[in-house]
């Protein structure tokens, strides 16, 4: 059994103790590292409740249901920053509660850690760490666009880097995420990733563009197949000014996949056997991730295009085109409009499970500050999938009015 199989198959005792250690590890940088007690700490406190309408609650083609939802939504943290250590911690949960499908009440948490440190002038240590319990129709839909059928989902990650600023206008950073993702369904597959990234940045004489070189290799492990990727993308970020930047990488992705196959084997003329078989399969993609940033005088504007190749819970590697934008302005002091959407095209790489479908996502909102430290809200979420393999599609409309406290302790001085 090869090392990341070891590793994805992890008991519980074992994932407990290691999210032990690391909380260890960050409240000991917290309380205890040089120059701590003259560092400073802030705790962090928030209180969400919301009230949903939601057309398609499973968001599904057949047997669509619609039901009105409670959400209520506390973050619990701590951040304390010195000359030499950035420590974040928090926790966030969500507890859901459906007026006719109780059955599908739920809590969703959210663990994470952020740690930045200086170990001299020079070389910078950051780890990043989450542990994540929910449904597949909620962080994973929005972030990545993968539409699986609600079921529930454990997703945590480590990722350690360093980064070497060898000289005033170069640096190179290595940086190793570990992700594992398990599901409760049968329907999906368990998947154990690592990457290993190399990260190559040197600044311009004007100061403001920056060039990048970026290889990666990734090993990525399903239940029936296993998928070998490298990656080489080049490009540039550019700071205009202080409202504009905006950056560009691109290139090429290599990947080789192994995985289970089934086929007929004839006995005699009249009986078959079903014989499983390991086939092989080779797949070069173009890659590309772009950003762009403009703040204006009452708000600002944000896009992000990517196309990469990663793992899902299908059991292979897949293709993601993802387009992601938002407006924000603010029509007074106290009241601000958003309005956010996506574009999400998942792509099978012409083995194994077939997938094709897009997402379209849209949702315009209200943002009213009653005070500094309270929010109300509203807004509307319009989501449609299109599945170009059998040309069907459904949709979902969501609407939803909030209260956002941002930090409730002040509420009771």
């Amino acid at each position: 059994m090869s090392y990341l199989k070891v590793r994805a198959s992890l008991n519980s005792v074992l994932i407990y103790h290691f999210w032990a250690f690391v909380l260890l590890v960050a409240v000991s940088q917290m309380l205890f590292s040089h120059g701590a007690f003259g560092a400073e700490l802030k705790l962090i406190n928030r209180l969400k409740n919301q009230l949903k309408y939601d057309t398609n609650i499973i968001f599904t083609r057949k047997d669509q249901v619609e039901d009105w939802v409670y959400e209520v939504i506390p973050t619990l943290g701590a951040e304390r920053r010195s000359e030499t250590t950035d420590v974040k911690l928090k926790a966030k949960f969500r507890g859901q509660l459906f007026f006719k499908e109780d059955d599908l009440n739920t809590l969703d948490q959210d663990y994470s850690l952020d740690l930045t440190h200086s170990l001299t002038e020079r070389f910078n240590f950051g780890l990043r760490a989450y542990y994540i319990e929910d449904t597949t129709t909620d962080r994973e839909l929005l972030e990545t666009g993968t539409l699986l059928t609600r079921n529930d989902r454990t997703h945590y990650s480590v990722a350690p880097s360093i980064q070497w600023a060898y000289s005033e206008r170069d640096s190179l950073s290595l940086a190793v995420p570990l992700i594992w993702t398990n599901y409760d369904s049968w329907r999906y597959s368990d998947y154990s990733s690592t990457y290993v990234t190399i990260t190559y940045t040197h600044m311009l004489s004007d100061m403001k563009t920056s060039l990048l070189l970026r290889p990666q290799f990734a090993d990525l492990e399903f239940d029936n197949s296993d998928t070998q990727m490298f990656t080489i993308t080049a490009g540039l970020q550019r700071q205009e000014s202080e409202r504009l930047e905006w950056g560009v990488l691109t290139g090429v992705n290599y990947s080789e996949s192994t995985y289970e196959a089934y086929r007929a084997r004839p006995i005699n003329e009249f009986v078959y056997y079903i014989e499983k078989y390991h086939k092989n399969s080779y797949n070069l993609e173009w890659v590309v991730t772009a950003n762009v940033r403009w703040e204006f005088n009452n708000g600002d504007v944000n896009g992000r295009f990517s196309r990469i190749v990663s793992e899902s819970g299908y059991g292979q590697a897949v293709t993601r085109s993802r387009f992601v934008s938002g407006i924000n302005y603010h029509l007074t002091e106290r009241l601000r409009l958003y309005l956010n959407g996506q574009y999400s095209r998942v792509e099978d790489q012409g083995t194994g499970r077939r997938v094709d479908y897009a997402l379209y996502e849209i949702r315009p909102g209200l943002t009213y500050l009653v005070t500094k430290n309270v929010r109300i809200g509203v807004y509307y979420r319009y989501s449609y999938e299109d599945d170009k393999r059998i040309s069907d599609n459904f949709d979902r409309d969501i609407f939803c009015l909030n209260i956002d406290v941002i930090d409730f302790s002040r509420l009771f001085k």
